[in-house]
């Protein structure tokens, strides 16, 4: 089984209530380091057939950055290993919304390729 990675040592801010110039920079690189461990985290998770803490980590990453797709692409793969093709779609249109609204931006071609097999697809209406 792969390393498992403790989310919960990646929480916080470097020096918070310090201003210094080079606090920024350790601030902004422990940032990206928590960013990327927490989306490896979720990767191994999900390799290894443990989906709710893939989901846990990927879900962790998209609260510390709301406007990364890479954390959000991640959500939606967990929820289609599980199983759950309407949770990936919700989440895509969440991240849509929250882009346009943000930036102005429509998702990346990566994140839209996560779920392109479930857009545009018209609704089964045979009897029950």
């Amino acid at each position: 089984m792969a390393e498992r990675v403790d989310i919960t040592q990646l929480v916080g801010e470097v020096l918070p209530d310090w201003d210094e110039p080079w606090v920024e920079a350790e601030r902004e690189r422990f940032r990206q380091l928590r960013l990327h461990r927490l989306e490896e985290a979720a990767d191994r998770a999900l390799d290894d057939g443990h989906h709710h803490l893939a989901l846990q980590a990927a879900l962790s990453a998209c609260a510390a950055e709301p406007l990364r797709e890479s954390a959000h692409r991640r959500v939606m793969q967990v929820h289609l290993a599980e199983g759950n093709p309407a949770e990936a779609l919700r989440h895509y249109h969440t991240i849509r919304r929250l882009l346009r609204d943000e930036l102005g931006l429509p998702p990346a071609s990566a994140t839209r390729a996560v779920v392109s097999h479930l857009l545009g697809r018209p609704v089964d209406t045979r009897s029950a």
